[in-house]
């Protein structure tokens, strides 16, 4: 099994678990943090959920055409 195909239960297990415990911690939802922390969280959410044909797409690279695309990704992240 691929570490992506195992890590996908727990990273959805433990958003899961997130969610439903954050309800007993008597959220102030009159506060403008809590409301930007529940705005990152569900566009960090979003965006892995977008990322799934990605990298399903990636996985069927070339292993040259994926360290070249890793190469180019860590020069324009180290570049901003």
């Amino acid at each position: 099994m691929r570490l992506d195909g195992a890590a996908t239960p727990l990273i959805w297990g433990g958003l899961a678990g997130m969610l439903a415990t954050g309800v007993f911690l008597n959220p102030h939802l009159n506060n403008p943090m809590t409301d930007l922390k529940l705005a990152a969280v569900l566009v960090l959410s979003l965006n892995g959920i977008m990322l799934i044909p990605l990298m399903r797409r990636l996985a069927r690279l070339t292993p040259r055409s994926r360290t070249w695309l890793a190469g180019n990704g860590a020069i324009c992240c180290s570049a901003w």
